[in-house]
């Protein structure tokens, strides 16, 4: 279900919600075909900036307290939202140093190693935090919205781009030169508004579907466990259950029984 829903995400993020539209090519290999009035360009021309967190030497391990301001690495990026771990924090001494490198409100995180296209959105709670070592930090131009971003990001093909074009002999690696020169499908800003108001409605129906199919699965559960616990108590009278006619046993019958 998630997979489906991911589909319809990335066809809407890269083909628009108008199927009528003129389209064209996008010169770009896993984008194939773009609506006419797009705009297919590099990131780095929707940003106003790409900065990696501070390097090793500027954060040493000494300096991290517990409850203190978060930094964000990678593993506080979980399904597209910033969670921060009370070890993994700072004082404030520690934070103004690298002030540099504090979270700005509708900035895009993203992890640097493992998962490329791991991404969120800072939002206004997040603000002041700082970028870790393991991540980087993009502020995006008026001509491209945050979500729309995110969308686009955690998209299947420009995932598959990322990890094509990523550096690191041994795993994944995220820099702002590769971030920067993924090539992208930008509409107007109207109609990235209208992709995301539909990804929030797709959202919502699958959340529903998959609630209401773990709640099937959850009684179907509560109802086999109650059977067996019938069964195996004697509240159901099994002894003169037969095997039914068309049960696979009964259709293929063991052939060195068959031949005895």
């Amino acid at each position: 279900m998630q997979e489906k829903r991911q589909a319809v995400i990335s066809h809407a993020v890269t083909k628009g919600l108008n199927p009528d539209v003129q389209l064209k090519d996008s010169g770009v290999e896993w984008l194939g075909q773009v609506p006419e009035h797009w705009e297919v360009s590099l990131l780095k021309y929707y940003t106003d900036y790409m900065q990696t967190g501070p390097f090793g030497s500027q954060l040493h391990a000494e300096d991290y307290v517990e409850d203190g301001i978060p930094v964000i690495n990678p593993a506080h990026i979980v399904d597209g939202k910033i969670e921060p771990e009370s070890k993994s924090t700072v004082d404030g001494v520690t934070c103004e140093r690298l002030g540099r490198h504090k979270l700005i409100e509708n900035e895009i995180i993203f992890a640097r190693r493992g998962e490329l296209g791991r991404c969120a959105i800072v939002l206004k709670e997040n603000e002041g935090w700082l970028c870790g070592t393991g991540s980087l930090r993009a502020g995006l131009s008026g001509k491209l919205l945050p979500e729309y971003a995110y969308l686009l990001i955690t998209s299947d093909g420009v995932r598959a781009e990322l990890s094509l074009e990523s550096k690191g002999s041994t795993m994944d690696n995220l820099n702002t030169e590769t971030l920067g020169r993924i090539r992208l499908p930008i509409p107007p800003l109207a109609e990235q508004e209208s992709i995301i108001q539909h990804e929030q409605t797709i959202g919502t129906k699958y959340g529903e579907l998959l609630k209401q199919a773990q709640q099937q699965v959850g009684y179907l559960q509560e109802r086999r466990t109650a059977l067996i616990s019938a069964a195996v108590t004697g509240k159901i009278d099994v002894r003169d259950w037969v095997l039914p006619l068309h049960s696979p046993k009964q259709q293929h019958p063991n052939p060195v029984e068959a031949t005895a």
